[in-house]
């Protein structure tokens, strides 16, 4: 896809790809950079609990512990093996998003406990359903 380009055009090209993405169905598009992304990593984790999140649409809310307002998350956010349902709990760090960086998107999501009673989907749609 990429031949007779530079290592470093490449990279940045495949960076650029895989960073943006449809933030809504009017158009809008929003950036994260990596940097900013592996920044956050190394900051706060957080947890919290799966308010919703659509497998199609690529996109959900998760409800911080303690807070009421939800935060958004991205489905290239969610790290392991599970596809998050409403209440799984997670831990996540927080990254502000461009362009104005006010809003803060959950990333590096992980699951740590899933729902009990639900049946999970792995990314690969094999189903799970947890134990009681």
């Amino acid at each position: 896809m990429f031949r007779g380009y530079s290592d470093h055009v490449v990279d940045v090209l495949r960076a650029t790809v895989s960073l943006i993405w449809k933030a809504n169905k009017k158009g809008v598009f929003i950036t994260k950079t990596r940097r900013q992304s592996e920044k956050a990593k190394q900051g706060p984790v957080f947890k919290g609990t799966v308010k919703s999140f659509c497998r199609q649409k690529g996109h959900g809310f998760i409800i911080p512990e303690g807070e009421a307002a939800p935060v958004f998350v991205h489905i290239s956010d969610i790290e392991g093996e599970f596809v998050p349902l409403e209440g799984d709990e997670v831990t996540y760090n927080l990254c502000k998003i461009p362009p104005k960086m006010e809003k803060e998107q959950a990333v590096h999501v992980k699951i740590d406990k899933l729902k009990p009673g639900e049946t999970h989907y792995r990314w690969d749609s094999s189903p799970v359903t947890p134990p009681q």
